[in-house]
């Protein structure tokens, strides 16, 4: 046991010298390295004389080995400087392509005015990421050795993502889209399908974007001529599953001349008119029924407002049949609206409350209460239209219970006000004969109407 303990004890200690002399090389190799940055942060100035030579080198060592261009880009703008490196790499077009974004972004700003939406909105030469984004395109698009077809895709591409950004970059997307217009002219005739999908990427750009639909109607026309009968489709631009060129820009043409009608419609009925015939057969070219529905409606609509009333009824009846085919509550409630108001101008009254009862069902079958509260609140201002105030203040009262429990404020206050309407329209007569009744002195006729007059008492 004794010479166990002994061997135990002569190991510690040689663990202890061990650790320790690790613990002194470990102190010296700190202390050089310390002594050693001390050098190397020592100042020119206190640099002895015949050590100037060999600090002046190892500073220079130290100090990054900087390019001309990479001097440049701590001095100027990050927009300055990719139009400078294009011109230095030989992609003069597409600098001159910057250039020409940089001085239009200029120009809409100055022609919008200081203090607008447009002068405040940030400038493309500020935004380094987008700037380098059309960069890596424009280079690739200024290629005269790429094809045609790719330079166009490239374009396309870079038309869509900006589109999908912020709207205050949508000036971009357009002079882009208007680019890959002029790119794609050098396109075999023969290889149709980029030209035509780039004309209705665009239109619809045109139409959902910046609302401008007759702009819209120009490409979308043209992509919807050529497509026909073509197994065309813009799924690869788009990087999802579309429905052939042809169907989707009848989609487009139909929402395009419709959104024209409603648009012309008060002013110039007869264009309403056309441009709904012409929407009526695109929607039945994409045979999605929805759409004919919709436009029977609006050429409806449009006759009704050119003066056509029998015509509009038998679009509205076309529009009716399609939307109970599709089932669709709300398009048929619609609908029945329109056609009672149709039937009140024809002189039809029949007709008139046939449909406000129509229009009632279905909304109370469906589950539609605030269509339910719009069905009695037409009928009661038909009625007092036709000076029948007792039926008026029955559905006027229903109309005003619905819409308050609904919580629709001024739908409610709308439909009290012609309560009141009604209820003072019933108590007319009464008031008229003890006006009458006062003229030839019957004095209790005459105390009723002062005792309304002074407190409100009922005189009926």
């Amino acid at each position: 046991m004794q010479w166990l303990y002994c061997e135990t004890a002569k190991r510690r200690c040689v663990l202890f010298f061990r650790n320790l002399l690790c613990e002194r090389k470990d102190r010296e190799k700190m202390a050089n390295t310390v002594r050693s940055a001390r050098t190397m942060m020592k100042p020119l100035t206190a640099a002895a004389l015949h050590e100037m030579p060999k600090f002046k080198q190892r500073v220079k060592a130290q100090l990054p080995s900087l390019r001309a261009k990479d001097i440049r880009r701590y001095k100027l703008p990050h927009s300055q400087i990719v139009v400078l490196e294009l011109r230095e790499d030989g992609h003069v077009e597409a600098a001159e392509y910057f250039e020409f974004l940089f001085r239009l972004d200029e120009n809409i700003k100055t022609a919008a005015g200081p203090d607008t939406v447009i002068w405040n909105n940030p400038r493309l030469k500020d935004n380094e990421e987008l700037v380098d984004q059309l960069r890596q395109v424009l280079v690739s698009v200024f290629d005269e050795k790429l094809p045609a077809e790719t330079r166009t895709t490239l374009t396309i591409k870079m038309s869509l993502r900006v589109e999908n950004s912020k709207w205050e970059w949508w000036w971009i997307a357009d002079t882009l889209y208007r680019t890959a217009l002029q790119i794609a002219k050098e396109i075999d005739s023969n290889d149709r399908e980029i030209v035509n999908s780039l004309r209705f990427l665009y239109a619809r750009f045109l139409f959902s974007k910046l609302k401008k639909p007759d702009l819209a109607l120009e490409h979308v026309k043209m992509a919807q001529k050529e497509s026909r009968g073509q197994p065309w489709n813009a799924s690869k631009l788009l990087d999802c599953r579309q429905e052939s060129l042809f169907t989707e820009s009848c989609v487009l043409m139909h929402k395009v001349l419709v959104s024209i009608a409603r648009e012309e419609r008060e002013n110039d009925a007869e264009v309403a008119v056309n441009s709904c015939k012409v929407a009526l057969d695109c929607a039945c070219e994409s045979w999605r029924k929805e759409l004919v529905a919709e436009a029977h409606y609006e050429l409806a609509e449009s006759e009704r407002a050119a003066g056509n009333l029998s015509g509009a009824v038998e679009h509205f009846f076309a529009s009716l049949g399609i939307l109970e085919e599709v089932d669709d509550p709300v398009g048929i409630c619609r609908v029945h609206s329109k056609l009672a108001s149709t039937y009140e101008r024809i002189g039809d009254g029949e007709k008139v409350l046939e449909h406000f009862r129509k229009l009632k069902d279905v909304a109370s079958e469906c589950g539609l209460p605030y269509k339910y509260a719009e069905a009695h609140y037409f009928t009661g201002e038909y009625h007092l239209r036709r000076n029948d105030p007792e039926k008026a203040t029955a559905n006027f009262q229903v109309a005003f219970a619905v819409y308050n429990r609904l919580g629709a404020k001024n739908d409610a206050n709308r439909a009290r006000c012609f309560l009141g309407i009604s209820k003072g329209q019933q108590i007319m007569d009464k008031y008229k004969a003890l006006i009458e009744q006062s003229v030839e002195g019957v004095s209790d006729a005459l105390l009723k109407i002062i005792l309304w007059k002074d407190r409100g008492e009922p005189f009926d």
